[in-house]
């Protein structure tokens, strides 16, 4: 009768577990290497993910110093430049700056009140002040 009992307490977790496919994985690279190496790992979706197959291998992605060019850009999924849906620009080059405390070279600042409805118009000598209608 012991047998019956153990058998039943594994079945709920045979029946719960699903097997892990792409869709349940995000991408990313790892940093750069010394050698400008990167590789592409696999990252849950979600931190819960429950599923039998593992997640998949990593594997070596692109060099650093690759990157697409304007108009496309990096599909991690497959590795490869892809053309920039309609609406939608890449400047190329493949730099992304999230987060500095400087600002990077190249960049610049350019200050304005959001709060106001006006708008100076600096290509006239006459520099004179142009009222944005109301939304």
């Amino acid at each position: 009768m012991l047998l019956p009992l153990v058998f039943l307490s594994v079945l709920p977790a045979l029946v719960v577990a699903r097997e892990c496919d792409a869709g349940d994985f995000i991408y990313e690279y790892t940093s750069c290497g010394e050698h400008g190496e990167r590789w592409r790992v696999a990252v849950p979706k979600s931190a819960s993910l429950e599923c039998t197959g593992g997640v998949p291998a990593p594997q070596k992605g692109l060099n650093c110093s690759f990157s697409c060019g304007a108009g496309s850009y990096l599909d991690i999924a497959t590795q490869t430049c892809r053309e920039c849906t309609a609406g939608s620009y890449s400047l190329g080059g493949g730099i992304r700056f999230d987060e500095f405390t400087r600002l990077p070279a190249g960049f610049t600042v350019e200050n304005i009140d959001a709060t106001k409805d006006i708008l100076m118009d600096t290509s006239a000598q006459d520099s004179r002040v142009v009222v944005c209608p109301s939304e």
